[in-house]
């Protein structure tokens, strides 16, 4: 090669180097003016009911920001729950969450904000900037519509995505609408450096490439089908495989203002939303996580003037907490599974603690201090309650400390006798397991009709209002509702077939219903209500006779007959009383299934003579009672006679009971007239009297302080 040679080449080599390097530095400069154009430091999917693991925020994440990349588009997606926006619509929570937290894809904050309420099925897509160009407002109204269909299969997660893919491919096969120029991916390095700056635990890419498709796949098509347009192939983590160990407490945000998990500081929102249940708080006051190790107080207890508590909500802390060991594991996971299912249903709070010891605090006390310092509580006003079951051999119980004015008024002190009783009779029977599972429910049914026991076919006053009805309200409810679960499935279909054939033979129907509670109504209104509400009024001209049983666990059963129609004119006053005097007995020593059995016997020949059959006690009394007054009457009469004949008597050597030549009578013996004796009645206590006594004594607390000042209100038992 010649010097020239050389010279050029090295020339051009230089003019290479120098187009290479400019090349270089203006898609690096791309990549961080891309940087510069979004907020980073923000999780873009938020659901405030707690539903989405931090594996889930992360994939959502990562196509939200796939979207900002090949639109210049932001795309941010939350969850509320209906305290959130009790009194905002849906696009002022929004404006404020998108603003606040200075979302948007440059200088003009472009981007699209889906907030949604999937309790509520409330969906709204609202554009921002140079979004409205990008996809046309009908599209959004299309895409809110499709998205309720998501919601039972996929749930929260699916809603989330639906939305991505639904926005996504809408510029794909618009080819006209999408911007041009090409955005440098601007997502984290990985999941777990996500996660660091949050409280969750990431996921690898090779978890999400492992579970990927599941879901995501199912999504495409049926948006693809939605849409009418191709399918595109994307992936998403289908399975919660990292949730937070349950009984850790990850109450802690990051620095800065907002934190990296895209949920607001109470300082940046709270003037607005209030202290909401979707807040992170930092937690300074914990002495750590719950353990087992248990010192003079419980490790969970907060370090300083507990008065001075800063409270905090921890949506991943445990809600059963069994240092008792009452539970199996297996048991564990089923109630934990029960209690996280009613919290989304309800947004309530629902805790159950077990322990050996109460610490040296009453069991009120520690059931309250337990719920307050432990990061538990639904909402601004921490509604839910805490079942607190102490297991020392000398301080054997529980106490269920409630808190939130929902709550205080819903547990009621007729309520907590209900609840307890019940809960008795599985306790004092080591059934542990099953009693509280059963109070868990009760509490659920109390804060969804506002009574524990409401049944199935119950539909309060505010439902009605709303048109809903019950599922017999035209009519074909069964004639024996055993509802407190008296009889055996033999038993009850022999009183419906005797009930039928009865019905259909004096057009006049024959109702049997047990009830655990009475809905806090008078029985008559009761029985008055269950018979409209169930369609017995549309049946035999409304013409009916009811047996109506209360049997409240713990307590003693009552029973008592109402008529209808013409069921009324049959039940009379003085039928009414030998129906139920004949039957009463059997039921309260046990046998609610022979009282029946004999109260359809007696009902059956009211309908057919009109009177009700006077038994065998009657008539046999009735004989003995003759027999008595006879024999009265005869010896009356006897001595009448005998009075007034005279016959006279004579007395010989009367002189020997006088002493000779003295006046004096002489002692001839002695004779016992009569004693007295005090009975005093000591009745035997046996295991059962004792029990229903212990178990009908009311602790009910309409108000009382736990060791952090807050007001609770609760009850419990001794066992």
């Amino acid at each position: 090669m010649t010097d020239n040679q050389n010279k050029t080449f090295k020339h051009a080599a230089r003019i290479l180097m120098a187009f290479l390097l400019s090349i270089g530095l203006f898609f690096s400069g791309i990549s961080a003016r891309a940087d510069e154009e979004l907020n980073l430091d923000m999780y873009r999917a938020l659901d405030m009911a707690g539903d989405l693991s931090d594996l889930k925020k992360e994939t959502l994440d990562e196509y939200c920001l796939e979207f900002a990349n090949a639109y210049q588009i932001d795309l941010v997606m939350i969850n509320l729950t209906p305290e959130a926006h009790s009194d905002s619509t849906l696009e002022e929570i929004g404006d404020y969450y998108y603003e606040e937290n200075n979302f948007g894809y440059g200088e003009d904050r472009s981007g699209f904000l889906m907030v949604s309420d999937i309790s509520q099925d409330m969906y709204q897509i609202i554009p921002y900037g140079a979004a409205s160009d990008l996809i046309p407002d009908d599209y959004l109204r299309f895409t809110e519509s499709n998205l309720p269909g998501y919601v039972e299969k996929y749930g929260c997660y699916g809603v989330m995505y639906a939305t991505y893919k639904f926005l996504y491919d809408y510029p794909q096969e618009h080819p006209s609408r999408k911007k041009n120029g090409v955005v440098s991916k601007p997502v984290k390095e990985n999941a777990d450096d996500a996660a660091a700056d949050g409280n969750g635990e990431g996921a690898s890419d090779a978890e999400s490439k492992a579970i990927e498709s599941e879901i995501s796949k199912e999504i495409d098509a049926e948006t693809d089908e939605a849409a009418e347009s191709d399918s595109r192939s994307m992936n998403a983590d289908a399975e919660d495989g990292t949730d937070t160990a349950a009984g850790t407490n990850t109450g802690t945000a990051a620095t800065g203002s907002v934190a990296a998990n895209g949920i607001p500081k109470a300082s940046s929102i709270e003037e607005f939303a209030g202290d909401e249940g979707w807040l992170v708080e930092e937690d300074t006051n914990k002495r750590g996580v719950i353990s087992e190790d248990a010192g003079p107080f419980p490790d969970w207890y907060p370090e300083g003037d507990t008065e001075a508590f800063h409270f905090y909500h921890d949506a991943e802390a445990a809600r059963v907490v069994d240092r008792a060991d009452l539970f199996t594991d297996e048991q564990e996971k089923t109630m934990e599974e029960q209690i996280k299912a009613l919290r989304k249903e309800l947004s309530r709070d629902i805790v159950v603690y077990t322990d050996v010891t109460s610490y040296g605090f009453s069991k009120e006390v520690l059931a309250a201090d337990f719920y307050d310092f432990n990061g538990y509580g639904w909402g601004a006003d921490y509604e839910g309650l805490c079942l607190f079951v102490c297991m020392d051999p000398n301080d054997r119980g529980w106490f269920t400390s409630c808190f939130g004015p929902d709550t205080m008024g819903k547990y009621t002190e007729d309520a907590a006798n209900e609840i307890d009783d019940v809960l008795y009779e599985y306790m004092a029977g080591g059934q542990y397991f099953e009693g509280i599972s059963d109070w868990v429910e009760n509490i659920a049914n109390m804060y969804r009709i506002g009574f524990p026991f409401a049944p199935s076919w119950y539909v309060s006053d505010a439902q009605a209002a709303q048109g809903m009805t019950g599922p017999y309200a035209n009519g074909g409810a069964p004639r024996v509702m055993d509802d407190a679960n008296l009889f055996d499935d033999s038993a009850e279909g022999k009183f419906k077939e005797k009930a039928s054939l009865m019905a259909e033979a004096h057009d006049c129907n024959v109702i049997i219903h047990t009830a655990k509670s009475l809905l806090g109504m008078e029985e008559q209104e009761y029985a008055e209500m269950f018979f409209k509400q169930n369609g017995y009024d549309k049946e035999y001209g409304g013409n009916a006779i009811l047996l109506l049983i209360k049997a409240p666990g713990g307590r003693e059963p009552d029973m008592h007959n109402y008529g209808f129609g013409k069921g009324k004119e049959i039940l009379t006053e003085l039928a009414d009383n030998r129906l139920r005097n004949r039957c009463i007995d059997y039921l309260r020593e046990g046998d609610a299934a022979y009282s029946v059995t004999e109260w359809l016997y007696d009902a059956k020949v009211l309908m057919e003579k009109g009177r009700v059959p006077r038994g065998f006690g009657y008539w046999f009394f009735t004989f003995v009672g003759c027999l008595i007054a006879g024999a009265i009457f005869g010896a009356i009469r006897l001595g009448k006679a005998r009075s007034k004949m005279k016959k006279p008597t004579i007395i010989e050597n009367a002189d020997q009971y006088i002493v000779p030549g003295t006046l004096s009578i002489r002692k001839v013996k002695d004779a016992f007239l009569h004693k007295s004796t005090n009975k005093v009645y000591s009745p035997i206590q046996t295991e059962s009297s004792s029990s229903r006594s212990s178990s009908s004594s009311s602790s009910y607390k309409s108000s009382y302080s736990g060791s952090s000042g807050r007001s609770h209100s609760g009850s419990g038992r001794s066992f």
